[in-house]
């Protein structure tokens, strides 16, 4: 029964990465499993909470409060859940760093690479956008998933595009066939905040 459900079906089990090629999946649901625990996923961001006393010195954990001890124990937290969602050879690239997110840091670099590498992979995806179009064969369904990829990827990358824009690309790539439902909904009053799915659904 178990081999029925591969990883990350489970509401309680961390998503697993397996290398560069599901790094993306991978880190998109991370972030969602994290944020069961919004401060989990704040330390992985921001970095661990650190308490300071009257005199500017960092406290040792024997000296924070109750409260000030809960926040300390999230990285912790958030750091077992990254390596719970790592096989063996991604866990042996972090598992010496303490903090959520050197993990997290260094895994984004290894598998998207420099800030240098991420402008080329940020401008390739941006080409993909603009040059989007429905291809010879395919269905509306079919190029919709095609399309959400590029969109997720981007996100991925930091890169929002703004969902009107995004909507009038779609409406630009599909073929004559569709000119009237094309029509229809460029005169929708909802148009401009039509999540995409909800675009190729009409055009459907």
């Amino acid at each position: 029964m178990a081999d029925k459900y591969p990883e990350g079906t489970s509401d309680y089990r961390a998503p697993l990465l397996l290398g560069t090629k599901n790094y993306n999946w991978w880190k998109g649901r991370m972030e969602v499993y994290l944020s069961r625990e919004p401060l989990a996923l704040r330390v992985v961001q921001k970095g661990p909470f650190e308490f300071k006393d009257k005199e500017g010195k960092v406290k040792d954990i024997d000296d924070l409060t109750a409260t000030e001890l809960i926040k300390y124990s999230f990285n912790g937290k958030a750091r077992n859940s990254l390596m719970n969602g790592l096989c063996p050879s991604e866990c042996d690239k972090v598992s010496s760093y303490k903090s959520a997110k050197e993990i997290w840091d260094t895994l984004e670099l290894y598998h998207e690479g420099s800030k240098s590498l991420r402008k080329v992979k940020l401008s390739k995806l941006m080409n993909e956008f603009g040059n989007f179009k429905l291809q010879d064969g395919e269905t509306i369904r079919e190029s919709q998933a095609r399309f959400q990829i590029n969109l997720n990827a981007l996100k991925q990358l930091g890169k929002y595009i703004p969902q009107e824009e995004i909507n009038m690309k779609i409406l630009s790539a599909v073929p004559f066939i569709y000119e009237p439902n094309v029509i229809a909904l460029e005169s929708s009053p909802t148009i401009d905040t039509m999540d995409q799915l909800g675009v190729f659904i009409e055009l459907e």
